[in-house]
């Protein structure tokens, strides 16, 4: 009964906040600490296509890639050379992906994660020991019932999926877990210039973005894909802080008269992805311009605490695209894009004799 009372006052609060359009941002000069990180290549040699994701269940990494075929998402020892299960099954029948594009741990659930078709707007769920016995089937399967959305990147807070892609200018929207159900939207999506002569739908395709939640999932954290744009909300979507970096990096997009839209040769790449431990927020930035897949990575990993304070500034000594970090912030797993061993384990420096340093 707390829960349903506590989300209903979320729900309120929201409809309080939706149309906030005064964010006020904090642009971060310097941090704390800067350091170049050397990485050790990890996993299968010769197997990965086109990593695009990769996420720590339990003590196994879960990667998608999304050209390999039959299968794109892969379960395997982070530290042996070679898979243990293949799943997500390309197809159209009833447990079958068109693509798999993105996962995510369940926040209730332990030893399960979802993973997102997101051309059919589903959400399907697996339980690493079902895994293991050999059921490679989700365990469920929840189909997102707004047609207002074009989801991508999802986290799942208790009872609820979270996804990008509301094409009301919101930067997420709420979903139930159970029903697929719509319950709401965030704060808009920040921005720092005047869009108005452009749709809502079409703001939300350039500031569209990458998606974290605290595993307390106490706030929630995005970052533009186009952009410089770090926001973390509280648990109900309600904007806490807006962080950008000195670039101040803006979407560049284009909507014809017929309405297409586009982004521009100039415009550059922005937060690629969001990592998240109770303590700090890691973002992988990239600050490159659209041509292309390789452009799509970056070697520059933001480190924030959930404040909003910065921490460190690392520089990975490889292009990548994806990243995970286990609990205790020692260990950052990255993909490389289009490496023969894609899976790069990095060790983390101790934050917090940085955090009491004086500097």
């Amino acid at each position: 009964m707390r829960i349903i009372i506590a989300f209903l006052f979320c729900l309120f609060l929201l409809g309080c906040r939706l149309n906030k359009s005064d964010l006020q941002y904090t642009v971060i000069e310097t941090f704390p600490r800067e350091m170049l990180l050397k990485g050790e290549p990890t996993g299968p040699i010769n197997f990965f296509l086109r990593t695009q994701k990769v996420m720590l269940v339990d003590s196994f990494l879960v990667v998608v890639d999304v050209k390999k075929s039959p299968y794109s998402v892969f379960l395997l020892n982070p530290y042996a050379g070679d898979t243990l299960y293949s799943i997500a099954h390309n197809g159209l029948g009833p447990s079958e992906f068109i693509s798999a594009w993105d996962i995510f741990l369940d926040s209730y659930l332990t030893k399960t994660f979802w993973v997102i078709d997101p051309n059919s707007r589903r959400f399907s769920m697996y339980e690493i020991d079902s895994i293991l016995r050999g059921t490679l089937k989700p365990s469920k399967r929840v189909s997102v019932k707004a047609a207002l959305v074009r989801p991508e990147d999802f986290v799942i807070q208790g009872d609820r999926i979270i996804s990008n892609g509301a094409i009301s200018g919101a930067q997420f929207a709420f979903f139930s877990k159970e029903s697929g159900a719509f319950l709401g939207e965030s704060d808009k999506i920040p921005t720092a210039v005047d869009l108005s002569k452009f749709a809502e739908d079409d703001i939300a395709l350039a500031y569209k973005g990458e998606i974290g939640l605290r595993p307390n999932c106490r706030n929630i954290v995005a970052g533009t894909s186009s952009g410089d744009y770090l926001s973390i909300y509280d648990s109900c979507g309600v904007s806490q802080k807006v962080i950008r970096t000195k670039e101040l990096l803006e979407p560049l997009f284009t909507v014809s008269e017929d309405g297409q839209f586009g982004f521009t040769q100039d415009n550059k790449y922005g937060f690629l992805d969001i990592a998240c431990t109770n303590q700090y927020i890691y973002g992988l930035y990239s600050g490159r311009e659209h041509d292309g897949d390789v452009e799509y990575t970056g070697k520059t990993l933001f480190v924030f605490t959930w404040e909003g304070e910065p921490v460190a500034k690392l520089n990975l000594d490889r292009y990548c695209i994806g990243i995970c970090v286990d609990s205790d912030d020692k260990t950052l797993f990255a993909l490389e894009v289009f490496a023969k061993q894609p899976i790069i384990r990095y060790e983390l420096p101790d934050f917090e004799s940085v955090l009491n340093t004086d500097n």
